[in-house]
């Protein structure tokens, strides 16, 4: 749904207005008195209303949700899509990631580890599966996971600091 000329998220779509914003892609260009932002809300509302199961318009509108803060209505919207679909993996992380915000950090270990049921060796899921495991002093969880990301992913550049992290728990 975004448009060239302008920019969802600068880490998304380049846009000269953003490029040397500083705001770390989470910042919306703005024309006149209508966002890109609100405009893409509104036609993700749109879609949905047309088709009630497009996984796409869900997530789409759950970053929109993310970025303007509202955590509460994201949570939703995950945890729609994970109804609609149940290994969609941005999905997963997208709500993991919203329950952290959230301070419900219990609850996103248990999102990364039905994600981990499908997805094992995935990287990225790994990282944050061991970032809240070290959050929670779940030695033994993180450690076998730290063990099979040096496996998956053996150039990771934090799997120093994982060990570091670990040792000090």
């Amino acid at each position: 749904l975004g448009r060239p000329e302008f920019c969802r998220r600068s880490d998304e779509w380049h846009s000269p207005a953003n490029s040397r914003s500083g705001h770390g892609g989470h910042e919306y260009c703005f024309v006149g008195t209508v966002s890109p932002m609100a405009q893409d809300k509104k036609k993700y509302i749109e879609i949905i209303g047309l088709d009630p199961k497009n996984v796409r318009a869900y997530f789409g509108l759950a970053g929109i949700y993310m970025d303007s803060k509202e955590y509460l209505g994201a949570r939703e919207l995950y945890e729609h899509i994970l109804k609609l679909d149940h290994q969609h993996l941005p999905a997963h992380l997208g709500l993991a990631k919203t329950l952290e915000i959230l301070k419900r950090p219990e609850e996103a270990f248990k999102v990364y580890e039905n994600a981990l049921s499908f997805e094992p060796n995935n990287p990225k899921l790994l990282d944050c599966f061991i970032e809240v495991s070290i959050l929670l002093n779940r030695r033994e969880t993180a450690e076998a996971n730290l063990k099979k990301l040096a496996e998956v992913n053996p150039e990771n550049e934090k799997l120093g600091e994982f060990w570091e992290r670990l040792n000090s728990l």
